[in-house]
C-alpha cells in the first residue's frame, strides 16, 4: 500500500552520519569492477580486448560481450570541452538524441519540467542512471510534475573515472527505466598522489562575453590494504540570453500582450473595431470618454489594421536562451581490506548546483474580471467599462499589458547526498559476494521571483496606482502596490536500498566449461515531497475553476503539498551457459554462449511484471568474429505524480479543429469576435489515475565484432536495435473526446467525462450538444472536461548502430586513435506516425530532433608530451513537421539545413624538466575550441517557437574557446 511519509527534518548531516552508523551495521558493494582507461586513450566500444562492466554481472574474459557497452573514458570526457554530464554523452555516444536529453538549454518555457537539472536519454526513450553501478534517487523536481530523471548535472566532472553505456534493454538486470539502455557512471577510486586543476571558457556574443568557469582538485592515498580518494569541484557558467544571438535575437511576434495594446469589438458598440497601440512616448488620457477614431486623429493611438501588432513587440533581452549555473561538489571513496578475502569499501558524494533562468514578465490578458467597473460577459475575460477611471475612450476595450521592467526568475537550489558503504568478499576460488547500502536525500529550493500577486493588482488598479492603459507605470508604483511576490516550493526526494547478491561458477558441470550464476535481492524505499506556499496551490474552487481561490497568483507554477512514499523488493538471477568450445571440435563453433536472465520486481502502488533477458554469443572461428543477439523485456514504473498527485483545473486545449454536426465551425473567428479571446476553450481539469501500469517494451539486438588480427588496432562493430513499447502512459486529446461525444453524445465512451456547467453539472444527452452550445454562447467554456493518464500509447523504433575504431602506433612518430561512431534510424513511430528525418517541439516521446542518421568521428595524435585532436560531429537536414507546406518564409519553411559542428583540442604535458622547468613538472596545459567554425543552429522557427531552433540538439552558444591547467604531484 502507499502511505504518507513524514521526513521529520533530516538535515544533510543528520542523513551522513546515519551513512556512517550503516558502516558499523552491515555493508555494501559499491560497483562493479571497472576497467581501467589508459592515459593514451581507450577505444570508443567495448570490443575483443575488453571486458564487460555494465551488462551482466557475471563477467566476461577477454572476449567479446554479449552487449554492446560503449566506455568513455577520462581522455574523452576531456576531449569533449564540455564540464556538464549529458553535453559530455551527447558529444561522445551520438544514440542520445532526442528532446528527452534535456539539460541547460532547457532554459524557457519548459523549464520547470528540469527546474535546472540535466537528463539523459538513449534513444529518446527511457534510460536508465547508475553511480558506481547502483540507483540514485531522482531530481526532486517530478514532486512538482516534472519528469522522473536522476540528475547528471550534479555530478561532479572532475571526479568521473568512467561512463559505460550500455545500448540495451537491462530491466532483468536492474529493474524499472532500463528500457533503451543503462549509463553507469563510475567515480575516481584507488586514486595516487593529487591533481589540481583550473578551466577558463569563454563565446564571444552580440552584447559582450558568455564565460565558463571551474575548478578541481583530487587527492588519494593508499597502501596494501587502505585506499582512500578525495575531489573537489567548483564550476559556473553564465546566463545567455536570447538576444545574445542572432538566431534567437528576433523573437517578434510570439506574444500579444504587452505594454500599450488594446482592442475593441463590434459587438460591444465600438463605431471601429480593431487592435489599437498606444504610440511611444504618449500618455493615455485617463476617463477622456473620447471614441479611439478620435484618439487616433490626436496622435495618441495608432490603428494597427493589416499590421500584425504581435510583431511590434521583441521578448529575447527578456528570456533566457542557457541557464546560468554554478556546481559545488565533493566525492570520497574508500576501501580497506578487513582480511585477506573480505573488503570494506564505500563511496560519498555531495553536491550544491545552483540554477537561473528567466522569462519575460508575466503577461496580462485583459483586465481583471474582479477589479471595479469590468465586465465579463460570463467568459471569464475582463472588457474594461467606458466607466472605468483609466479608460481613455467612451468604448469597452480588451487591455493587455506586460511589465517588462520585472522579468519572472526561476531560481533552484539544490543539494545531493548520496552514501554507500558495505562489504564484499569472496569464498574459495569460484563465489564472490557482496552487500551495499545505498543512501540518497535532494533537497530543492525552488523560487520563482516576480510573479503577480493577484489581489494586489487588483487592489492597485482600483485604487489608481496601476494604470493597465499605460506604457509604464509611474516610479514606485509597484512597491506601493506590492504588486509582485516569490513563489516557492521546497521539494525533496529520497532513494534508500539495501541489496545484496552472490556470483560464482560451478565447475565440472558441462564439456563447454563451467555454468556462471549471479543471484541477488535489492529492498529499497523512495520518498518524495513537495511543500508549496499556499499561494501556489492548485485552484479547487469549482464554481470558480479559471480564477478561483486559492491561487494567490498569476504567473507561477501551480501544485498542491504532495508526500508520497513507495517501496520496491526485488529478486533477480542470471545464468551463463558455455554450450560449446573449440575443444568439442564443432565445425563453425568456437565458442558458444547462452546467457539468461530474469527479475521480478513487487512494487507498493503498482503491479510489475516478471522481465526476462535472453543473451547469445556465437564465435564461429575465432575470438576476431562474434556474433551476439539479445532479447528482453523492460519496464517503467508508473511516476509516483502520476498516481497521486493533485489534480490541476485550468482551460482545455484549443478546440478550434472540432467539426460540428450544425455546421458551424470553432475555426471562424467571424462568428463572434468573443472567439478570439476563448480559442474557443473548454474548462479542464486532470486527474492522477492510480490505475496506471508499468510502461512495458520488448528490446532486439542482433550485432557482430569484427577485429581482424591481420589489421593490428582495427575493430568494426555492427548493431542492429529494435524497441516495441506498449502502455505507455498518455492522456486522450481534449478535442477527442469532445469530438466524440459531438458525433455519439451518450454513446460515446468519452460521455462520462463531459459535463455542462460545472464539473458536476448536467451529463451530454444528445448527439450534436457541443455544437448547439457553441451556437448558443459562442464559446465553449460552458463545458468541462474530467481527463486522466492512461497506458493508451505505443511505440516503436529500430535502426543500426556502427562503430569503427582503428589505433595506429608507431614508435617514431606517435599514436594516431580514430574512431567513427554512427547511428541509422529505420523507424522512430509512435502510435503510427514515423518521425524519423524531422524535427519537432512535441512531447518528449516523439519530441525533439530525430535524424534519419547522426555520427561523429574522432581522431586524436599524441606523442611523449603532446596529444592532439578533433571531433566533427554531423547531423544531416531534417524536415520541421510544424512548418506549412506553402511557406515561403525561409526562416521558417519546412526544410532545415545540416549541421556540422568540428572541435579541436592541443595539449601538453611538462615531465621530466631540468633547471627552471622542473618546477613545472605535472603541469598539463590544454587549449580548445568546441564548434570552431561558429555554427549557428539551423532555423526551425515553426516547431521552435521558444528559440527559433531546437537548442537542445545543436550548440546555441556557438564558437568556445578554452584553456585548461592541471598540475599533478
Amino acid at each position: 500500500m502507499n502511505t504518507k511519509h513524514t521526513p521529520g527534518g533530516w538535515g544533510q548531516a543528520r542523513l551522513a552520519a546515519r551513512v556512517l552508523s550503516v558502516l558499523a551495521a552491515t555493508a555494501a558493494l559499491a560497483q562493479q569492477t571497472a576497467v581501467p582507461t589508459s592515459a593514451e586513450g581507450d577505444p570508443k566500444t567495448v570490443h575483443l580486448e575488453k571486458f564487460v562492466v555494465t551488462g551482466s554481472y557475471i563477467p566476461y574474459s577477454v572476449d567479446a560481450p554479449a552487449v554492446p557497452v560503449t566506455m568513455v573514458g577520462i581522455d574523452d570526457i576531456k576531449d569533449t570541452g564540455e564540464t556538464d554530464l549529458l553535453e559530455v554523452l551527447r558529444k561522445a555516444v551520438p544514440q542520445f538524441v532526442g528532446n528527452a536529453n534535456m539539460g541547460a538549454q532547457n532554459s524557457s518555457i519548459g523549464g520547470g519540467d528540469t527546474n535546472g537539472g540535466s537528463r539523459l536519454s538513449l534513444r529518446n526513450v527511457q534510460t536508465l542512471v547508475l553511480i558506481n553501478g547502483r540507483r540514485a534517487a531522482f531530481a526532486p523536481v517530478s514532486a512538482t510534475g516534472g519528469y522522473d530523471f536522476v540528475d547528471v548535472n550534479a555530478i561532479p566532472v572532475a571526479a568521473v573515472e568512467s561512463i559505460e553505456v550500455l545500448k540495451d534493454g537491462a530491466s532483468a538486470l536492474y529493474g524499472s527505466d532500463a528500457v533503451s539502455g543503462v549509463v553507469n557512471i563510475i567515480l575516481k577510486k584507488n586514486y595516487q598522489g593529487a591533481e589540481v586543476g583550473g578551466r577558463y571558457r569563454f563565446a564571444d556574443t552580440l552584447l559582450g562575453t558568455w564565460e565558463e568557469r571551474s575548478a578541481h582538485f583530487a587527492t588519494g592515498v593508499s597502501n596494501d590494504t587502505t585506499a582512500i580518494t578525495l575531489t573537489f569541484e567548483w564550476a559556473r557558467t553564465d546566463p545567455l540570453f536570447q538576444n545574445e544571438k542572432a538566431f534567437s535575437r528576433s523573437q517578434t511576434g510570439k506574444t500579444s500582450a504587452y505594454p500599450g495594446v488594446l482592442t475593441t469589438f463590434g459587438f460591444l458598440g465600438s463605431a471601429n473595431p480593431g487592435v489599437y497601440r498606444l504610440v511611444a512616448g504618449k500618455v493615455p488620457p485617463a476617463g477622456a470618454g473620447l471614441t479611439f477614431d478620435q484618439l487616433v486623429a490626436q496622435g495618441i493611438y495608432e490603428r494597427q489594421g493589416s499590421v500584425n501588432f504581435n510583431s511590434q513587440f521583441n521578448i529575447s533581452e527578456y528570456v533566457t536562451l542557457a541557464l546560468g549555473s554554478e556546481r559545488r561538489a565533493f566525492t570520497t571513496a574508500l576501501s580497506h581490506k578487513l582480511t585477506n578475502h573480505i573488503e570494506l569499501f564505500g563511496d560519498l558524494l555531495y553536491a550544491q548546483t545552483d540554477t537561473f533562468l528567466q522569462l519575460a514578465a508575466q503577461p496580462i490578458f485583459g483586465m481583471p474580471i474582479t477589479a471595479e467597473n469590468v465586465t465579463d460577459l460570463g467568459l471569464g475575460i475582463g472588457f474594461t467599462d467606458p466607466t472605468h477611471p483609466t479608460n481613455p475612450s467612451s468604448e469597452y476595450a480588451y487591455v493587455r499589458n506586460r511589465f517588462v521592467t520585472n522579468p519572472r526568475k526561476y531560481y533552484n537550489e539544490t543539494h545531493s547526498l548520496r552514501g554507500l558503504l558495505g562489504l564484499r568478499g569472496e569464498v574459495g576460488e569460484n563465489y564472490r559476494w557482496e552487500v551495499a547500502a545505498n543512501l540518497n536525500q535532494i533537497k530543492q529550493d525552488y523560487r520563482n521571483a516576480n510573479v503577480i500577486a493577484r489581489v494586489n493588482l487588483v487592489n492597485a488598479i482600483d485604487n489608481g496606482i496601476i494604470n493597465l492603459f499605460a506604457r509604464d507605470q509611474a516610479a514606485g508604483a509597484f512597491e506601493q502596490g506590492n504588486v509582485f511576490g516569490t513563489a516557492f516550493s521546497k521539494n525533496t526526494s529520497t532513494l534508500h536500498s539495501f541489496d545484496a547478491r552472490v556470483v560464482g561458477e560451478i565447475p565440472d558441470v558441462l564439456p563447454a566449461g563451467p555454468i556462471g550464476f549471479a543471484v541477488g535481492a535489492e529492498t529499497r524505499r523512495e520518498t518524495l515531497e513537495a511543500r508549496p506556499d499556499a499561494g501556489s496551490y492548485t485552484i479547487n474552487d469549482l464554481n470558480d475553476p479559471l480564477n478561483g481561490n486559492p491561487v494567490a497568483w498569476d504567473g507561477a507554477t501551480t501544485t498542491d503539498p504532495f508526500d508520497v512514499t513507495r517501496t520496491v523488493d526485488s529478486y533477480y538471477a542470471e545464468v551463463r551457459v558455455p554450450l560449446a568450445r573449440d575443444a568439442q571440435a564443432i565445425p563453425g563453433v568456437k565458442a558458444l554462449d547462452l546467457d539468461l536472465a530474469v527479475r521480478q520486481d513487487k512494487y507498493s502502488d503498482a503491479d510489475a511484471p516478471a522481465v526476462p533477458k535472453f543473451s547469445l554469443r556465437w564465435m564461429p572461428f575465432n575470438d576476431e568474429f562474434v556474433v551476439r543477439a539479445t532479447y528482453s523485456e523492460s519496464f517503467t514504473a508508473p511516476s509516483l505524480y502520476s498516481l497521486f498527485g493533485p489534480t490541476p483545473i485550468g482551460s482545455s486545449d484549443d478546440l478550434s479543429a472540432l467539426v460540428f454536426r450544425n455546421g458551424l465551425d470553432a475555426s471562424d473567428i467571424d462568428q463572434a469576435a468573443a472567439r478570439t479571446l476563448t480559442s474557443s476553450a473548454a474548462v479542464a481539469q486532470g486527474f492522477a489515475s492510480e490505475l496506471l501500469q508499468p510502461e512495458k517494451a520488448d528490446i532486439y539486438n542482433l550485432g557482430i565484432v569484427w577485429s581482424p588480427r591481420g589489421l593490428r588496432g582495427f575493430s568494426a562493430e555492427l548493431t542492429y536495435f529494435k524497441i516495441d513499447q506498449v502502455g505507455i502512459a498518455g492522456v486522450q486529446s481534449d478535442v477527442d473526446i469532445l469530438q466524440s461525444v459531438e458525433d455519439e453524445g451518450a454513446a460515446s465512451e468519452f460521455a462520462n467525462r463531459v459535463r455542462i456547467g460545472s464539473f458536476n453539472g448536467a451529463p451530454v444527452t444528445s448527439v450534436g450538444q457541443m455544437g448547439a452550445i457553441y451556437g448558443q454562447f459562442g464559446s465553449m467554456s460552458p463545458v468541462f472536461i474530467s481527463n486522466y493518464a492512461e497506458n493508451l500509447v505505443a511505440a516503436s523504433q529500430d535502426g543500426v548502430d556502427l562503430t569503427l575504431n582503428y589505433n595506429l602506433n608507431l614508435e617514431s612518430i606517435g599514436r594516431f586513435d580514430l574512431s567513427l561512431t554512427t547511428m541509422w534510424f529505420n523507424e522512430f513511430s509512435v502510435e503510427g506516425d514515423d518521425f524519423v528525418g524531422t524535427t519537432n517541439g512535441r512531447s518528449v516521446l516523439n519530441g525533439g530532433t530525430i535524424p534519419r542518421w547522426t555520427g561523429t568521428l574522432f581522431a586524436t595524435y599524441s606523442r611523449a608530451s603532446w596529444r592532439a585532436g578533433f571531433t566533427i560531429r554531423h547531423v544531416p537536414s531534417v524536415t520541421d513537421e510544424t512548418a506549412a507546406l506553402t511557406e515561403t518564409n525561409p526562416t521558417r519553411d519546412q526544410h532545415v539545413e545540416s549541421y556540422t559542428q568540428v572541435d579541436a583540442h592541443l595539449g601538453y604535458e611538462f615531465r621530466g624538466g631540468r633547471g627552471l622547468f622542473s618546477a613545472v613538472d605535472g603541469l598539463t596545459v590544454r587549449v580548445g575550441a568546441t564548434n570552431l567554425f561558429d555554427r549557428a543552429p539551423p532555423s526551425a522557427a515553426a516547431s521552435w517557437t521558444d528559440h527559433n531552433a531546437d537548442t537542445q540538439t545543436y550548440s546555441a552558444i556557438g564558437r568556445t574557446l578554452y584553456v585548461d591547467l592541471s598540475l599533478k604531484f
